[in-house]
């Protein structure tokens, strides 16, 4: 049985309230369409991967958020137990018990919030927190859990034997939970970013007492070397930083970048929690690598205001204008917005959010360099939903090869992702919750903004090489689209062009010499300005 509701939101509407986005250009459209399968397991914090249209979901928990006072805070019985593979085309999913596997990979199987990359056929699972072998007590895992997802595929339909699909190493390099994984490439091989985490032994609680943890404060560089029999990875390079990579259940996402010397970077976004008190970190940074293979991670100048816990991210870059667009869909904020005030408010209790929020990097258009600012989304859900979901691309929506969406592909409203999962709580704080199986489809549509130039003077507006022959470049300062003209001498328009301002573009030159005025007009006809031009 499949549940649909249906709702969606423009990017930019004007709505009278601090935080919300209003003063931009509309850039794209978001449509989300709740297209829930009843008879799906619900699920917050797993593993997760797509491979062949369907999705597979490892480890996490079967309740809502964890309890907050001993005993039994991190119950066994609402540990996920079980491997699915979901098939979000029809509906039909499947279910093996982790038991069927050696202990030694079942039981940290069932463990929570591990890291986990996705690399080619293959699913790599690395810690996470959970009940030990023999269920007594509460440990961080030290192991790397490989998953082929090709044979595991045909296994689960069949219900063949699982277990030569998976495989399992021990490494201190894995010791951690609430760490965040990603993949960027080094000279064409997969190279891991561990960025972050903690160790965790104990039963959690609250006031602090009877458990041991302990921040990395470390970011872990390695390569996984694996043949599909042997599992090794490479000697980890560790580059230590107590403000960057002191903190956990954060998002880390891939980005476009001008500035990396391979055009990727990573953006690590807010996470939890500040030396000194119980509160998100208002801060995000960039990992990238430098022209001599070096990598660096630098702040990010914006302050992170919302949805600082894990939550589903879909980023999107823009060609055109030069901008990552990053969705964070609800989750737990610090920040939220207060629908009876219409405002922005400051809850220190940093509860359940509806809120969606989009984080935009801007690339400079003449220069290296870059500028963030995060804005709440006029539209928000319906309920408290998104913390610790699970966010799966489309695979049909052209994508760049670090998985970032290809904005201005989007014409036409085309799917672009899928949210799963979560933790649905009843109230904002200190509420009962459980896990979902919430599903929600995506769909995006790339609207082109309307540039001003009402603030451009002829001045700012460059034009090389002039005289021309048979090309020119044109920058025209300001966002959006604005339309080029060629007036003869006789005062007619021989040719039109419509390109971006923001960004320089090459068009070619009318094909008869002679001399031109090249009319510049944004898309509201309000502002224009004249160049005159020799062709020759």
């Amino acid at each position: 049985m499949v549940k649909r509701n249906f709702f969606s939101f423009f990017f930019i509407l004007l709505i009278p309230a601090a935080g919300m986005a209003q003063d931009w250009p509309q850039a794209f459209t978001i449509e989300l369409e709740e297209v829930t399968y009843t008879e799906w397991p619900a699920l917050q914090s797993a593993a997760a991967a797509s491979h062949n249209g369907r999705w597979f979901l490892l480890g996490g928990r079967t309740g809502g958020l964890h309890g907050l006072f001993p005993p039994n805070t991190f119950p066994l019985d609402e540990a996920n137990q079980a491997i699915h593979m979901l098939d979000p085309q029809t509906g039909a999913f499947w279910s093996r018990s982790v038991y069927e596997l050696p202990d030694s990979i079942a039981v940290p199987l069932r463990a929570t919030n591990a890291a986990h990359v996705h690399i080619g056929d293959y699913l790599y699972i690395m810690g996470g927190y959970g009940q030990d072998m023999d269920d007594s007590s509460m440990v961080t895992f030290n192991t790397l859990i490989a998953v082929d997802l090709a044979g595991l595929e045909p296994a689960m339909e069949s219900e063949a034997d699982i277990q030569p699909y998976f495989r399992m190493l021990r490494d201190s390099v894995f010791y951690q939970c609430g760490a965040e994984a990603e993949v960027m490439y080094h000279d064409g091989q997969p190279l891991v970013y561990l960025i972050g985490g903690h160790t965790f032994t104990g039963e959690y609680t609250q006031i602090g007492l009877g458990f041991e943890q302990h921040y990395r404060n470390n970011m872990q560089l390695f390569s996984i070397e694996d043949d599909g029999a042997t599992l090794a990875i490479t000697a980890p390079v560790t580059m230590e930083d107590s403000l960057l990579y002191h903190r956990r259940d954060f998002n880390v996402a891939p980005i476009i970048s001008k500035t990396a010397a391979n055009g990727e970077a990573l953006v690590a976004l807010s996470g939890v929690f500040q030396y000194d008190a119980n509160l998100p970190w208002l801060n995000s940074f960039e990992i990238f690598k430098d022209a001599d293979d070096s990598v660096r991670a630098v702040m990010a100048e914006m302050e992170h205001r919302f949805n600082n816990y894990t939550c589903p991210v879909m980023v999107m870059y823009d060609s055109l204008l030069q901008r990552n667009h990053l969705l964070l869909f609800g989750g737990i904020s610090q920040f939220v917005y207060n629908t009876a005030t219409a405002s922005v408010v400051e809850d220190l209790n940093v509860p359940f959010t509806a809120d969606i929020s989009v984080v935009t990097r801007i690339d400079s258009a003449v220069d290296a360099t870059t500028a963030y600012t995060q804005d709440l989304l006029p539209v928000r859900f319906e309920g408290l939903y998104g913390s610790n979901a699970a966010y799966f691309p489309a695979p049909d929506f052209p994508k760049y090869s670090n998985g970032v969406l290809k904005l201005p592909e989007a014409r036409t409203p085309l799917l672009a992702g899928y949210l799963f999962g979560g933790i649905d709580p009843e109230i904002p704080n200190f509420g009962p919750s459980t896990a979902t199986n919430t599903l929600y489809e995506v769909w995006l549509t790339y609207t082109a903004p309307i540039a001003s130039l009402s603030d451009a003077a002829a001045e700012d507006v460059r034009i090389y090489p002039n005289p021309a022959q048979d090309f020119i470049s044109v920058f025209v300062p300001g966002e959006g689209k604005v339309l080029l003209e060629w007036v003869n001498v006789v005062g007619e328009t021989v040719q039109t062009e419509t390109v971006f301002s923001g960004m320089a573009a090459t068009i070619a030159v009318p094909d008869a010499a002679g001399v031109y005025l090249l009319q510049i007009t944004d898309m509201a006809g309000a502002q224009r300005v004249l160049k005159k031009i020799l062709v020759y």
